[in-house]
């Protein structure tokens, strides 16, 4: 039941289209004099239940999607709602086992629990299970140190060196960290440009993503690029006689994070119909810890 009055189901394929688009435009006639007349006073809610039903049969490929998206700028709230719950992909596993493990505390024999002592249970579990994990990291990390230090040796270089490290000469702008971080952020970025776009979709908009297939190719390009293009800039700034590249080399390979987070700005004010500040902040906060983390991995 979408809103539209139902039309009468016949043998006839062309009676039944002729009858369908008959239908089609009675609605779309009804429903301009329902926006012209009652739009000023009804809530969008009421303009959708004042409107002729439809009936399924009679429409057996409508896209429910594409119907409300078309019918947005009447419905307003109401068909950003709809969106929001029918764009939500089918599971099979329970919100409840996947998300709480409330059915885990209060078990039918522990359902008259006090909210209180179900709030204890929790935080004591949680406690305990940090303190075991702490029990067992805790002193691994000790006893690491103290092995570390002890089995120190003295470091045997695989070639001559010196006691005092040699001055760098002076290089030119091109050959500084920042135009080399941009060099190497925007070339894995131009492969995976595309495909983000889908990703950002998938995860911030109305879409399910489905060619995973290509999407673990566009990862294995980015890991090359990004390997090829780390170990090219940090042979050139060797070969200038410039030794410090140990953070070179990583912020090279991280420097693609950036371009992302910098993406996510085009997206958000021009591709989204994000707005407000839980939503922007909600937006920034995730894509900053994703970047981050997309940072430290091409870059480690």
């Amino acid at each position: 039941d979408f809103g539209i009055k139902p039309v009468a189901a016949t043998r006839d394929p062309k009676r039944v289209e002729i009858k369908v688009q008959n239908e089609l435009v009675k609605r779309m006639i009804n429903c301009r004099s329902i926006e012209a007349g009652v739009n000023n006073t009804k809530s969008h809610l009421d303009i959708y239940l004042a409107e002729p039903r439809l009936e399924w049969k009679a429409f057996p490929n409508l896209d429910v999607l594409r119907y409300w998206k078309d019918n947005q700028h009447r419905l307003g709230d109401l068909a950003l709602m709809v969106l929001d719950i029918l764009s939500i992909p089918i599971t099979t596993v329970s919100s409840e086992s996947a998300f709480s493990i409330g059915s885990r505390v209060l078990t039918p024999y522990r359902n008259r629990l006090l909210p209180q002592n179900v709030r204890a249970l929790l935080c004591t579990r949680n406690w305990l299970r940090g303190f075991a994990e702490y029990k067992v990291t805790s002193p691994l990390l000790v006893l690491g140190g103290i092995a570390g230090k002890n089995s120190k040796a003295e470091f045997q270089a695989p070639c001559r060196t010196t006691k005092y490290p040699r001055e760098i000469p002076p290089l030119p702008w091109y050959r500084s960290a920042i135009p080399q971080m941009a060099m190497a952020g925007f070339l894995p970025f131009s492969a995976i440009y595309i495909e983000l776009y889908y990703i950002f979709a998938s995860v911030w908009g109305h879409r399910i993503y489905t060619i995973y297939s290509i999407l673990f190719i566009v990862f294995i390009i980015l890991i090359i690029v990004t390997a090829f293009i780390t170990v090219a800039l940090t042979y050139f700034q060797l070969a200038a006689e410039d030794h410090q590249w140990w953070w070179r080399s990583f912020l090279c390979g991280g420097s693609t994070g950036l371009f992302i987070y910098a993406y996510c700005l085009y997206y958000y004010y021009a591709r989204s119909d994000m707005s407000g500040f839980m939503q922007t902040s909600f937006f920034f906060g995730y894509m900053a810890c994703i970047c981050y983390g997309f940072t430290r991995n091409p870059g480690v």
